[in-house]
C-alpha cells in the first residue's frame, strides 16, 4: 500500500473536468471513425472484409492518435524519458501469482455476466444484437478464415494503444485524485467512450469495463488489464466470426 501511495504522489492528479475533456476528444474520434471513416472505407474498398475495415479505420482515427498522445503526455511528465521510467509510469510490470488470479477471476466473471446480459437482452429487446449497427459481422466461410489472422496484429495494436491510454496514463492521474473510487470513474468513462459503437454493445460491455478497472486498481499492473480486455474482446470477435452470436 505504501508503494502504491508513493506512485500516486508522483503523478499530477486529474479531476473530472480534464477527464471529460479527454473523454470528449476520444469519443469524438470514435464517432468520426464509425460515422465517416468506416462507411467510406467500405464503399471505396469494397473488397476489404468488414472486420479488417473496422480495425483499420478505428486504428487510424482513434488508437494511433491515442498511442501518440500517451507518449507525448508521459514524456512531458518524466524528467528522463527512459524505457525504465516509461514502464514505471505506465505500470508495465511482470505478472505475479496474485496478478494471474485477478486475470482468471476477471475473465471468468466477465464472460459469465456478459453472456447473461446477452441472453436477457435477446429475450427482452426485439432484434437485439451486440454488434454495432454499421458493422454487422456474419459467420465467416471456411475460405475466409484468413481474415481472422489478418485482423490479429490490428486487434493487438488497438488493444495495447487503448489500454496504455486509459489504464496506463489516465488511471494513475485519476487515482491520485479519486483514490478508491477510481475504478468506477475510469470504467464509466471507458464505457461512454464506446457509446458511438451503439447502446447494445455498451450494455454487454458493462461487466468487462468495471472488472478491468477494478482488477487494474488492485494489481497496478497494466498487463492484467490487457489480458482481461484482450481475452474477452477476442472471444467476442471469434464468437461473431463463427456465428455463435
Amino acid at each position: 500500500m505504501k508503494s502504491n501511495n508513493k506512485e500516486q504522489s508522483s503523478v499530477k492528479p486529474m479531476g473530472i473536468g480534464l477527464s471529460i475533456v479527454f473523454l470528449g476528444a476520444t469519443t469524438a474520434a470514435m464517432w468520426f471513425a464509425m460515422q465517416y471513416f468506416l462507411p467510406r472505407m467500405v464503399v471505396q474498398f469494397a473488397a476489404t472484409p468488414a472486420p479488417l475495415a473496422w480495425y483499420i479505420s478505428t486504428g487510424i482515427a482513434v488508437f494511433l492518435p491515442m498511442l501518440l498522445l500517451t507518449m507525448v503526455l508521459v514524456k512531458t511528465e518524466l524528467k528522463s524519458f527512459t524505457y525504465h521510467q516509461l514502464k514505471h509510469r505506465l505500470r508495465i510490470r511482470k505478472l505475479k501469482g496474485e496478478d494471474w488470479i485477478w486475470v482468471f477471476l476477471s475473465i471468468m466473471l466477465s464472460a459469465i455476466l456478459t453472456m447473461v446480459l446477452i441472453f436477457i437482452s435477446k429475450n427482452n429487446i426485439d432484434h437485439f444484437s451486440p454488434q454495432p449497427a454499421l458493422l454487422q459481422l456474419h459467420s465467416l466461410a471456411p475460405e475466409d478464415s484468413w481474415i481472422m489472422l489478418a485482423c490479429l496484429p490490428l486487434f493487438l495494436f488497438n488493444l495495447l494503444s487503448g489500454e496504455l491510454f486509459w489504464r496506463g496514463y489516465l488511471f494513475p492521474r485519476q487515482q491520485a485524485k479519486f483514490g478508491k473510487r477510481t475504478w468506477l470513474i475510469n470504467g464509466l468513462l471507458w464505457l461512454i467512450f464506446r457509446l458511438p459503437l451503439g447502446l447494445n454493445l455498451l450494455i454487454v460491455s458493462t461487466p468487462t469495463a468495471f472488472l478491468i478497472t477494478y482488477a487494474f486498481q488492485k494489481t497496478q499492473n497494466i498487463k492484467v488489464a490487457i489480458l482481461v480486455n484482450g481475452v474477452i474482446s477476442g472471444l467476442g470477435f471469434i464468437a461473431l466470426a463463427l456465428g455463435y452470436m
